[in-house]
């Protein structure tokens, strides 16, 4: 059974969406405010929230990028009485996966929820296939790695590079880019990225003679 998270400062829209949703077979959670919600997206096993913006402690914005910053797969859709395009634009650009207006029909928001709730789940099952090249097998599900059949430990950040690198594989990744989608930031002329391609290197080394992740000198690096 999902969890689902409803967060909502007004008492009678947290008891009509849990009889709601608990009919349609969710299991329920709620909170009253963005610090509550925050606490509990993060502990709890949650397959979506709804967020409400306008609460006291912690706004649902502010809510939003916290749980996102710990948890930035997890869907949520903001409900607000706000109308106005600048606001919407706003929530989506801030993290926020839907956005529906009050009142709303709850067939709408059931529907939005599901439709989240599918592509959801089909990026978590695509993202947990084993990914296998050029001799690697790596499984992001436990992040367990074999390199020519052989395992091999890597902390999280050398293994979200290397499937990075291997997902991208016979295409040049500037280290901007690497930086972006693996470290989150842009340093511009930080050496983390090749601090980082080194040590992958050495531990590749201990099992194959064979260089699996090459130089472009000026543009990045590649794996054929």
């Amino acid at each position: 059974m999902e969890k689902i998270l409803i967060v909502d400062d007004e008492a009678k829209i947290l008891r009509i969406l849990r009889l709601q949703l608990a009919a349609e077979g969710y299991d329920i959670l709620s909170a009253e405010n963005g610090a509550d919600a925050v606490e509990i997206a993060c502990k709890e096993d949650v397959a979506i929230v709804l967020m409400d913006v306008m609460m006291p402690v912690m706004d649902g914005l502010e809510a939003m990028k916290a749980i996102k910053a710990q948890k930035p797969e997890l869907p949520i859709i903001l409900l607000t009485a706000r109308d106005d395009t600048s606001d919407i634009v706003g929530g989506l650009d801030m993290g926020a996966d839907e956005y529906i207006t009050k009142p709303f029909v709850f067939e709408e928001l059931a529907a939005r929820m599901r439709a989240r709730l599918r592509a959801s789940a089909a990026k978590s099952e695509k993202e947990s296939k084993i990914l296998e090249h050029a001799g690697i097998s790596l499984n992001p599900a436990n992040y367990e790695t074999r390199i020519a059949g052989k395992p091999e430990t890597l902390s999280k950040t050398e293994f979200d590079l290397l499937l990075y690198l291997l997902k991208n594989s016979g295409k040049v990744v500037s280290r901007d880019e690497l930086l972006q989608n693996v470290w989150g930031y842009n340093y511009g002329g930080s050496n983390i990225v090749d601090v980082y391609i080194n040590y992958l290197r050495e531990k590749i080394s201990r099992h194959t003679d064979d260089k699996i992740i090459e130089t472009v000198r000026g543009r990045g690096y590649i794996i054929h």
